[in-house]
């Protein structure tokens, strides 16, 4: 009796990762999260394992996603403060503001050349930084230069002009002078505050006396204290205006200016004169320079800032000398990773991903007979190279210590992470199985080979001729280009309370002859080959 498909089951197959004695180092992954690196035997992964650090990111360079202008990296942050910089001219060393965006909207700005009627009501025609999105340009900070139009060589020349004068305006507006006055005006509102907190408990105190409508004749302990300490002069009412005209001026400059009030019964208009995008915002704010710019007129182009090129390297292949680089960024969207020495025709490969060069095993059904607590599972092997490929699939030896598997991840999309029970054979079985010859993919983007696979349902259904005695046996139904199905029948499992069953099982890929070119490896003799041990996850 077994049991067929329902809508509980679960499967998957998870790859180890190998230490060069064949041990297995971490938990076994999806292969979606492992790299596989130019000429080496071992499999690398940028997650964080605790067991194991198989790969690390340095930082190349850096470009500027506006004008792809790259930089080194001891420059890039040095020299370049992380925003994009040009030089002056070709032999000048000086660097003058490059790409910047809008302060409104954040669009990239463009150098244009306006009439100045339109901004200045001035004659003549200045060049400046316009945004093509909100209309916003840089006269109204009053960033332009005064050129004329019809001259290409005077408007280049107006164009290092104005990024120079932006260059200083930004240097000027994020000066140590600025911050020290911030600091001092937060100190002289701490002081305020505290003469306040002083005085609120010295009244709590304090009892008022010679109170008389009409005359204010008392002053508060704390006034008494200050009075004696100024003057001994007695108490007037000029002293009481000036007091009183202080204090409103105090308040007038934590007022915003040019900001009337306005009541519920007010008709609210937007003077016309005046641009919506004129108006400052927290946004804006936060995007400038500036210490704390007060009016729209500060508002000065945002520069852009570099972006970093990291690169990514295979930690084994770093200590064996060589460069070993799984991931390294393409500007260009049309170029492929430039670690893989293949590259026309392979521009969706942006990295050296296992997905891309290792050959894929999937479990596509499985069968649970409950007389002989065995499986029946039916392995697809998909070759996803430009090359052939020969392989064989056999058993993990049982004395092979198996990582923790209590919380692996299962599904690279979900991100699922599950507890699997391992159930290795008890001893590894000598593999009979011949070996399978896949065909070239033919193609690697769009998958759309036509394979002739093996109908699941007519696997099904001939579950009930299952050879049980046959444990731990492969046996090929069917190959077809670059498509394998294998069948392959557990050993006897034993009853557990475990929902997920893992069974560890290798593929065992032969190197040299034209078999798995495109990982460029050298073959070590004549039946060298490459062992990567996986587990097949199944439920009951």
């Amino acid at each position: 009796m077994a049991s067929s498909s329902s809508e509980s089951k679960r499967s998957g197959v998870l790859y180890y990762i190998t230490s060069p004695d064949n041990s297995l180092l971490s938990p076994p992954l999806p292969l979606s999260h492992l790299y596989h690196a130019t000429a080496t035997r071992y499999l690398s992964t940028s997650l964080p394992l605790k067991e194991v650090t198989t790969a690390v990111t340095d930082i190349d360079s850096a470009f500027c996603p506006q004008c792809l202008t790259s930089w080194d990296a001891s420059t890039a942050f040095t020299t370049a403060q992380g925003i994009c910089h040009k030089r002056c001219n070709e032999s000048s060393r000086e660097l003058i503001m490059g790409c910047v965006s809008c302060p409104c909207c954040e669009s990239r700005l463009s150098n244009s050349v306006m009439n100045a009627k339109w901004t200045l009501q001035k004659e003549g025609e200045i060049l400046v930084y316009n945004c093509s999105y909100c209309q916003w340009n840089s006269s109204e900070s009053n960033l332009y230069i005064q050129v004329d139009g019809q001259n290409v060589d005077a408007v280049k020349e107006a164009m290092q002009q104005l990024a120079l004068q932006l260059t200083e305006r930004l240097e000027l507006s994020n000066g140590q002078q600025e911050f020290d006055s911030k600091v001092n005006l937060w100190k002289e509102k701490f002081n305020q505050v505290d003469v306040q907190r002083k005085r609120a408990e010295l009244l709590k105190g304090s009892t008022l006396q010679n109170f008389t409508l009409g005359n204010v004749s008392t002053l508060s302990a704390l006034d008494q204290v200050e009075e004696k300490k100024v003057a001994t002069e007695d108490w007037n009412v000029q002293r009481l205006e000036d007091a009183l005209k202080e204090r409103k001026e105090t308040m007038a400059l934590n007022v915003v200016k040019d900001e009337p009030s306005i009541s519920i019964h007010d008709t609210i208009e937007i003077d016309s004169k005046e641009p919506i995008f004129k108006k400052y915002s927290m946004e804006q704010h936060l995007r400038q320079e500036l210490v704390s710019p007060n009016i729209s007129t500060e508002l000065l182009p945002t520069p852009v800032n570099l972006q970093v090129r990291a690169v990514r390297r295979c930690l084994r292949e770093i200590e064996a000398g060589r460069p070993g680089i799984v991931v390294k960024r393409k500007v260009n969207p049309l170029e492929g990773d430039s670690s893989l020495r293949y590259g026309q025709g392979q521009w969706f490969k942006k990295d050296s991903s296992a997905i891309h060069n290792v050959p894929r095993v999937t479990v596509e059904e499985y069968v649970h007979d409950l007389e002989t607590k065995q499986f029946a599972i039916l392995l697809r092997v998909k070759n996803p190279t430009l090359g052939p490929v020969r392989f064989t699939l056999g058993c993990v030896d049982s004395t092979t210590e198996i990582p923790d598997t209590k919380n692996i991840m299962l599904d690279s999309v979900t991100l699922e992470k599950v507890s699997v029970k391992i159930h290795a054979p008890t001893q590894k079985e000598a593999n009979t199985m011949d070996v399978v010859t896949l065909d070239a993919v033919d193609d690697a983007f769009l998958d759309g080979g036509q394979n002739q696979g093996v109908n699941c349902n007519h696997w099904l259904e001939g579950k009930n001729d299952f050879d049980w005695s046959s444990q731990n046996s492969f046996q090929t139904l069917s190959v077809s280009n670059d498509v394998a199905y294998i069948q392959y029948l557990s050993n006897t499992i034993e009853e557990s309370n475990d929902l997920l069953i893992g069974i560890p099982l290798s593929l065992k890929i032969e190197l040299g002859d034209s078999s798995w070119e495109s990982a460029l490896i050298e073959a070590k003799g004549e039946n060298d080959a490459l062992e990567l041990p996986f587990v097949a996850v199944v439920s009951r």
